[in-house]
C-alpha cells in the first residue's frame, strides 16, 4: 500500500482499501472502530480523484464510526472526520451538507479555526456573503496550529486554492483574499 500511496495511484489504493474494508466489515461489523482510518483512507483516495460525492459518503460512514467511539480521542476524531467532510463536501458543491459538516464539528470543538473557515466557505457558496466576510474578517491574525505557526490568512487561502482546483469558485473570493491581507487593528 505504501508504494501505491507514493507513487499516487489512486485507483489502486481504493481498489484495495474497498477489498480490505469488505474484509473487515465481514469480521467486525460495518461501523467497528476497527474500519474508521481505512474509511478515512479510502475517502482521500476517491477525493484525491475528484470523486468528491463518494469521498463524501465513505467520510460520513467514518463520521458514524467516529460518533460510536468513546474515550479521550473520540471527540478529536469526529472533528476531524468533520473538516475532511466538510471540504469534500464544499467541492462537490453540497454547500448545505459541507455547512452542516462544519457545525457538527464545531458543536464539540466551537473555536476550531478550520471547521469555522469552512463554515464560512458554506456561507459564502450559500449566498451568505456579509455572514461569511465577517467570519473571515473576525479571525484575521490568529493562528491554526502551534507547532506549526500556521496563520488564518494562510488555511484560507489553502483552501481556497483547493476549491479553485476543483472548480468551485466565487466572484468574492478575490475580495476576501484582500480582505485578509489587510492588517488588522
Amino acid at each position: 500500500m505504501g508504494v501505491l500511496i507514493s507513487q499516487e495511484k489512486y485507483p489502486e489504493i481504493e481498489q484495495e482499501i474497498g477489498r480490505l474494508l469488505e474484509a473487515m466489515e465481514h469480521l467486525h461489523g460495518r461501523d467497528a472502530a476497527e474500519t474508521l482510518n481505512w474509511r478515512q483512507r479510502l475517502a482521500y483516495a476517491l477525493y484525491c480523484q475528484q470523486k468528491y460525492a463518494e469521498a463524501a459518503t465513505q467520510q460520513e460512514k467514518a463520521l458514524v464510526v467516529a460518533q460510536k467511539a468513546t474515550g479521550d480521542e473520540s471527540k478529536l476524531q469526529i472533528v476531524y472526520a468533520c473538516r475532511a467532510l466538510a471540504r469534500y463536501k464544499l467541492c462537490g458543491r453540497d454547500f448545505a451538507g459541507a455547512l452542516a459538516a462544519a457545525q457538527t464539528g464545531l458543536a464539540l470543538a466551537p473555536n476550531d479555526l478550520p471547521l469555522l473557515a469552512k463554515k464560512a466557505a458554506a456561507w459564502l457558496f450559500l449566498g451568505k456573503v456579509p455572514e461569511a466576510r465577517s467570519l473571515y474578517a473576525e479571525h484575521r491574525g490568529q493562528i491554526v496550529d502551534e507547532p506549526e505557526k500556521r496563520s488564518w490568512e494562510q488555511l484560507v487561502a489553502t483552501d481556497f486554492d483547493i476549491l479553485e482546483k476543483a472548480g468551485v469558485t466565487h466572484t468574492e473570493m478575490a475580495s476576501i483574499r484582500e480582505l485578509l491581507k489587510a492588517k488588522t487593528k
